[in-house]
Order: structure tokens, then sequence, then C-alpha cells
């Protein structure tokens, strides 16, 4: 399941920086792991902070 959110949010990231000309090349792979990392983490601050049910609806 963490898989497919992780490969979401590459996908979802295409647009703001793979095809972004602001973002070298070479630092779009370092960009797009920086943002399944704040999304790993959200993640566990929520499960932390007693969310598991809520994560659970969201998926």
């Amino acid at each position: 399941m963490l898989e497919e959110l992780f490969k979401l949010v590459k996908e979802t990231s295409a647009d703001s920086v793979i095809n972004n000309p602001d973002v070298p090349n070479e630092l779009n792979n370092d960009v797009v792991a920086e943002a399944t990392n704040t999304v790993a983490s959200g993640l566990r601050n929520m499960v932390a902070g007693g969310g598991l049910q809520n994560i659970i609806a969201l998926l």
C-alpha cells in the first residue's frame, strides 16, 4: 500500500517537478524523494497521534 502511495507522489510530481524548467534535471529525484519523505513523515505523525483510523479512512 505504501509503495502505491509513493508511486502516486512521483506520478503527481511530474508537472510540478520533472517538467519544471526551474528545477534542474539532476535534482528531480531528490525533490521527489523529499516529497515522499514528507508524506511518510506526516503519516507517521498521524499514527503516533492516534490517527490510524483517519489514515485507514483515507485509503
